[in-house]
């Protein structure tokens, strides 16, 4: 069975491991399994501010273990997860509280609104699917 098969049949699965790779702003790799944060959207690569929200990701992450609570949905190829730090802090909601994300309402339910600073939907591409 495949990786990404056998992750989406059950949410709240647990993948734990030290990211090998982050991607962007919401893509990190475990255990070569490529997870997409919850509920959030950074800019991408080729957006302004892309680079900082990857490398903002991938300061959160380096050298740490990392655990990654699946949703059950997957994008893109991608498993969907919120993902935890050792200290027990959401990266997902850190990501957002830096400014270099943004909440998505249409997925995570506003769960993340009202860590956004005030300036981050005036300074980052806000997609039609995260207002």
């Amino acid at each position: 069975m495949n990786t990404i098969l056998a992750a989406t049949i059950a949410a709240n699965m647990v993948i734990t491991g030290v990211p090998s790779r982050v991607y962007d702003g919401d893509t990190i790799t475990i255990n070569k399994q490529n997870i997409r944060l919850f509920g959030i959207d950074a800019p991408e690569l080729k957006e302004p501010y892309g680079f900082l929200a990857r490398d903002y990701l991938r300061a959160l992450v380096k050298g740490i273990e990392v655990s990654c609570t699946l949703t059950g949905k997957t994008t893109y190829q991608r498993v969907v997860a919120r993902c935890y730090m050792p200290s027990g802090y959401e990266i997902n909601q850190l990501m957002v509280e830096g400014g270099v994300a943004l909440d998505c309402r249409g997925y995570s339910k506003g769960l993340y609104r009202n860590f956004e600073p005030s300036w981050a939907r005036v300074r980052l591409v806000n997609k039609g699917y995260c207002k």
